[in-house]
């Protein structure tokens, strides 16, 4: 279970924290951050980052903890990904109609 925490449209930021489930995370706060930079020829590139904080549960290790916590990250991101992937090919069909 999450608990959305923030959301900036303004300064593209959002959190969440995760509250409930079955998982080994304790005390776990992401935020994520979305940046545009200008690579030139008037193109944009966008860059998405996620960070965290987790504290090591009992009996398990940082770096266990950390591996764990990076998979969930990646996962969220390889997601996003996907689907701004899609939205883009879909905005590129209606433009060439």
């Amino acid at each position: 279970m999450e608990r959305h925490e923030k959301l900036d449209e303004d300064s593209r930021v959002m959190s969440f924290s995760i509250i409930g489930g079955d998982h080994h995370l304790a005390n776990y706060r992401s935020t994520i951050s979305v940046h545009e930079d200008e690579e030139g020829e008037g193109l944009t590139k966008t860059v998405v980052v996620e960070s965290y904080e987790v504290d090591v549960p009992e009996g398990s290790s940082e770096e266990d903890t950390c591996a764990f916590a990076e998979t969930i990250t990646r996962c969220n991101l390889l997601s996003l990904a996907r689907i701004a992937e899609k939205m883009a090919g879909l905005l590129l069909l209606l433009i060439l109609q």
